[in-house]
């Protein structure tokens, strides 16, 4: 049997959408190659949405974030903390329609007691959700990319912050590449795929992941 030319060779894209309230991440394994005309979905898997949480404890250090997952409940001697996103990019969410959600929310449900830095929590949280994801990918034994989607709004300075939190943590070391884009950017590849269409803006976007 022919070998795969190595333009043709598998390759998994780890999806990551951290969220004001909810995130997610979506495994694709595939073939996208522009050259012999190949785009193939081999296995895909999902980390469905939930709760962006970050577990905090206190100790003579100061406070502690813990990454808390799907399934996972505090400790009896931690606090919840949330809207970590949010309060990062503070400047831009001020006009943002989830201002009223966050609002409401910490009127009825009170500031959290124990608190960490939001670039802390915002690490944190996304450390975790990659772990979750790697695991499912990790010994298929191909390159992996890791695509972390952002506002399409999002000023340039804030969208350094992301960069520059994902630089101080684990990600860059334990996948291929590293690569932004935007969430609408992101949902129109999705709707796509999920059409079985190919457009030019799928292409563009598949194709910058490798």
């Amino acid at each position: 049997m022919e070998e795969n030319p190595p333009c043709c060779q598998p390759h998994v894209v780890i999806g990551l959408d951290v969220g004001t309230t909810y995130s997610g991440a979506y495994i694709i394994e595939a073939i996208n190659c522009l050259t012999h005309e190949r785009h193939e979905i081999l296995d895909f898997d999902s980390i469905h949405k939930f709760q962006s949480l970050v577990a905090v404890s206190l100790d003579n250090n100061g406070p502690k974030a813990r990454f808390l997952g799907p399934f996972e409940k505090p400790h009896d001697d931690e606090e919840i903390q949330r809207f970590f996103k949010f309060d990062l990019f503070y400047e831009f969410n001020r006009s943002a329609e989830n201002t009223g959600l966050v609002t409401w929310v910490r009127e009825n449900d009170g500031h959290e007691a124990k608190k960490v830095g939001t670039h802390n929590a915002f690490k944190t949280f996304l450390e975790g959700l990659f772990i979750l994801a790697f695991e499912k990918c990790k010994d298929k034994g191909v390159p992996i990319t890791t695509a972390i989607t952002y506002p399409r709004k999002l000023s340039r300075s804030s969208f350094s912050i992301i960069q520059h939190i994902v630089s101080k943590s684990t990600i860059p070391n334990q996948c291929s590449k590293v690569i932004y884009g935007s969430e609408a950017e992101a949902a129109l590849a999705g709707a796509f795929h999920l059409l079985e269409t190919r457009g030019p803006i799928q292409v563009y976007y598949l194709s910058s992941l490798y």
